[in-house]
C-alpha cells in the first residue's frame, strides 16, 4: 500500500494488468469507484448504482447527471439513451471524459488528490487516453505513473507545458 504523511491529501491507486489490456478503462474502474466511496469488487446492481448516485449527486449537486457513459468506468446500471440522445463513438468517449474531469475535479476542490496508476505499460488505448484528458483538465490533482517501458511514459511527454511538470525517475531493477 501507499502513505502520504499528508493526511490532508487523498490518495487513490489502481494498476493496469496484462490480463485486461483489451479491458477499456480497467485501471480507472478501480480509481473511480475509491473516489466515490464504492466497492470496486462489485458487478453493477441496483445498490452500487444508487450509491454512485447518491455519491455523484453529493459531490455535483445540480451538476450531476445521469448518463450511460458512466457504466464503463463506474459500478452503474444508467438505462442507454436511445434514439436522438444515443451518441455516437467519439461523442460518447467526450461525454464520459466531460463527466470524469467534472468529478475529478470536484473531489478535488474539496481536499488535494493524487492518483497512481501502476503498470501503464499495460493500459488500454481508452486508459491511456482518458489519462492524458485527465491530466490536462485537472490541474488541482497530481498523478503519478509507473511503467516498465519508456513508451508510457514518451507518449504523455507532449503534455509537459503550462502549468504541467513531468518528471521522469529512471529505476534501475532491485
Amino acid at each position: 500500500g501507499l502513505m502520504c504523511d499528508n493526511p490532508a491529501i487523498r490518495l487513490f491507486k489502481s494498476s493496469a494488468d496484462a490480463v485486461e489490456t483489451k479491458t477499456p478503462y480497467y485501471p480507472w474502474k478501480k480509481l473511480f469507484a475509491g473516489l466515490l466511496g464504492v466497492d470496486s469488487n462489485n458487478k453493477a446492481t441496483q445498490f452500487t448504482t444508487r450509491a454512485c448516485e447518491n455519491s455523484l449527486a453529493n459531490l455535483l449537486e445540480e451538476r450531476f447527471e445521469k448518463h450511460s457513459v458512466l457504466n464503463d468506468v463506474l459500478p452503474t446500471l444508467f438505462p442507454e439513451e436511445m434514439g436522438e440522445h444515443k451518441l455516437s463513438a467519439i461523442d460518447r468517449r467526450t461525454k464520459l471524459h466531460d463527466m470524469l474531469a467534472s468529478i475529478l475535479n470536484a473531489v478535488a476542490s474539496k481536499s488535494p488528490v493524487c492518483i497512481v496508476i501502476h503498470a501503464c505499460q499495460f493500459c488500454d488505448n481508452s486508459s491511456m487516453g482518458l489519462l492524458r484528458s485527465l491530466i490536462s483538465r485537472c490541474a488541482g490533482v497530481m498523478t503519478v505513473m509507473t511503467t516498465r517501458s519508456e513508451s508510457g511514459y514518451s507518449e504523455l511527454q507532449d503534455l509537459e507545458k503550462g502549468m504541467l511538470v513531468m518528471k521522469h525517475f529512471l529505476l534501475p531493477p532491485l
